[in-house]
């Protein structure tokens, strides 16, 4: 499997496996019917979890509600923190916040990050406290929600984290309280790595799982600091805030940017620089009116460091580099995607000395592809019963390595005597070349490649309905918190995923949902063993299916400092994970992982007896390689103790 799809991988399954954390922006929604199988998104990271906020249980509830209604006390017995009819228009509720000596304020003031539900919709808020106590008017991101959820707080510019799952149901006009727990700023402690002298000039910028290098521009968090950095969570974004994790590329002056992975909640901890060096790319021959990649690559380590979007000829620098073989390209697509390399250079990064590099751009290699004026007919069986009809399309194989794509939508479809409904689409001066159809109302898709002027014809697939029965193949039982999706298998050039929602029946472990005829892949998420998949052809008509899903066994890795996480969270920190010898075993059998809140998850196809091997950290001194017995269905959390280096 080449690197690209292993990074595709990799992606999918951290997102089948993370909760998602809505954005800071108050604007910013997020609606589960687009997220993979059961899974949050995107971008969430930590812990598998269905899109929707933990709900807390009655004994719960009745320390951090007023309940005093028998409508109430009635919605308790269902296992949920319920709230009276409001007599009013405002929520209201105050705050306990826990200090470092273990004592309880109630006169705190601050804000507060929550989340505003409506079904499996979310809109975070921010609400304001005041001497302990808070009011939100019972409209604007409040308006038409059905539960409101605690995620983190801010006090005299210190994260507070709360306590618990927090979460309650709306409408109300009770009192809330929400419990906290103020976290000290987080230090971190950078070195020289070969004298261990603390070093100054200290910059930590956002990262990213598979950067190491954070650009052009980075985006700082903490710039010019003396080691030991005290770092304010509070500046960090809320979903990280709220998952307890962040990704921080670090650097100093005359040293080179390492990424870290850090637990935020955490007293603190050590990462080593070396030293770095400059490169200065020089770059010329740039089409006009055109923006491509400036990627940059080490040949060792890490591979590919960063890319930007540039226009026009022009001067680019970037510090901090590690020394050794460094190469610049400039490219049409982003690095993972296979892209079309107009120019490159490399040369040898020393320490202290910048590197001066020149890319020419190859001009004819950018030349356009060939485009055309051409129409696509879309015949439909009438069983679909569409009256209008959507297709997106993107140019993913172009001649010139060019991307382009568009989303149009039919309403007049016409009625023809075989049954069908036909839909017609009108494309002007579109560059030929391999295109991608995707129907997101049939949850279909299709391709075509457009190397001549005039009609393009595609017979859609009939519908099938699927009664869908999912069980645990060790109990035979319905397993708790599955969630299932659904793609229909394309076999064309592009990679790309379809899903469509299903309908949860009355009884446990039982779905429905119409597909096109044909192959598809059913994607099952159980909140107790991850993401699993398997594919099915459906027929015309009404068809049982049986999905049977497989015991997870495996280990949940941790490399801790005491109580604090210190395994980084890139990409590049891949421990070996190998069947023992007297247990059968000839070698590396583990996959790279994925991250169940700040553990690694490694899985294994059969139980047995395994050695998992950790590679450095950096910081900290190397640890031996620890045993460990996996039984099946079992899921192992094997904690690591490491050491500071002296």
């Amino acid at each position: 499997m080449n690197r690209a799809a292993w990074i595709f991988l990799l992606l999918l399954l951290a997102i089948s496996a993370c909760v998602v954390w809505i954005s800071t922006s108050g604007d910013h929604q997020v609606d589960s019917a687009s997220k993979p199988p059961a899974a949050p998104s995107e971008q969430a990271r930590e812990g598998p979890s269905e899109l929707s906020a933990p709900v807390s249980s009655s004994e719960a509830a009745e320390e951090r509600v007023s309940v005093e209604t028998a409508t109430a006390e009635a919605a308790e017995a269902d296992g949920a923190t319920a709230l009276a009819e409001p007599v009013g228009t405002a929520l209201r509720g105050r705050v306990e916040l826990e200090l470092d000596d273990g004592s309880i304020s109630t006169t705190a003031t601050g804000r507060l990050d929550v989340n505003f539900w409506t079904g499996n919709r979310g809109q975070s808020s921010e609400v304001e406290v005041a001497d302990g106590a808070f009011e939100l008017p019972l409209g604007g991101d409040a308006a038409g929600a059905d539960r409101i959820e605690l995620r983190s707080g801010n006090f005299d510019e210190l994260l507070a984290m709360a306590i618990e799952d927090q979460d309650y149901q709306l409408p109300a006009d009770r009192e809330l309280v929400f419990r906290l727990r103020l976290v000290q700023p987080f230090l971190l402690e950078v070195r020289d790595a070969a004298t261990g002298v603390p070093l100054a000039g200290v910059d930590i910028a956002e990262g990213e799982e598979y950067r190491s290098h954070p650009g052009l521009r980075p985006r700082l968090i903490v710039q010019g600091a003396v080691s030991p950095v005290r770092v304010p969570q509070v500046d960090l974004p809320a979903w990280e805030r709220a998952a307890g994790r962040s990704n921080w590329l670090v650097r100093a002056d005359g040293y080179a940017w390492e990424p870290v992975g850090v637990d935020i909640a955490g007293a603190g901890r050590v990462v080593e620089l070396v030293p770095g060096g400059e490169v200065v790319v020089d770059v010329t021959g740039m089409p006009a009116q055109e923006r491509l990649y400036l990627a940059v690559y080490a040949d060792t380590g890490a591979g590919f460091l960063t890319e930007e979007l540039i226009r026009g000829d022009g001067r680019h620098r970037l510090s901090g580099l590690k020394a050794g073989s460094v190469s610049a390209r400039v490219q049409r697509g982003e690095w993972f995607t296979s892209p079309r390399v107009f120019g490159s250079a490399q040369g040898q990064l020393v320490p202290g000395m910048p590197l001066q590099l020149e890319v020419i751009v190859d001009a004819a290699a950018g030349e356009e592809a060939p485009r055309f004026d051409f129409a696509l007919q879309v015949d439909v069986p009438a069983a679909w019963a569409r009256s209008e009809l959507r297709v997106s399309g993107e140019l993913i194989d172009s001649p010139s390595g060019e991307e382009s794509d568009w989303d149009l939508t039919s309403s007049d479809g016409d009625e023809l005597n075989s049954g069908l409904r036909r839909f017609s689409f009108e494309l002007e001066q579109e560059l030929g070349g391999d295109w991608f159809l995707e129907f997101p109302s049939l949850g279909w898709r299709s391709g075509i490649v457009v190397d001549h002027s005039g009609l393009y014809s595609i017979h859609a697939p009939e519908p099938g309905t699927v009664l869908l029965e999912v069980v645990d193949e060790l109990t035979g039982a319905a397993p708790e918190g599955v969630g299932v999706s659904w793609y229909s298998v394309y076999t064309g050039p592009s990679d790309g995923w379809s899903h469509e929602s299903t309908e949860a029946l009355d009884e446990p472990g039982q779905y429905r949902f119409v597909a096109p005829v044909g192959e598809i892949a059913i994607s099952v998420f159980a909140a107790d063993r991850g993401f699993d998949l398997e594919h099915f052809t459906v027929v015309p008509g009404e068809q049982r299916l049986e999905y049977r899903l497989p015991p997870r066994q495996g280990i949940r890795l941790r490399a801790l400092h005491g109580e604090v996480v210190v395994n980084p969270t890139d990409w590049s920190w891949i421990p070996k994970l190998e069947r023992l010898p007297d247990d059968g075993g000839d070698g590396d059998v583990g996959g790279a992982g994925y991250m169940e809140g700040a553990a690694l998850a490694m899985l294994v196809d059969e139980p047995g007896r395994f050695r998992v091997t950790i590679p450095d950290i950096n910081g900290y001194k190397p640890v031996e390689p620890v045993e460990v017995q996996i039984a099946l269905g079992e899921m192992v959390d094997v904690d690591i103790q490491v050491e500071p280096k002296d």
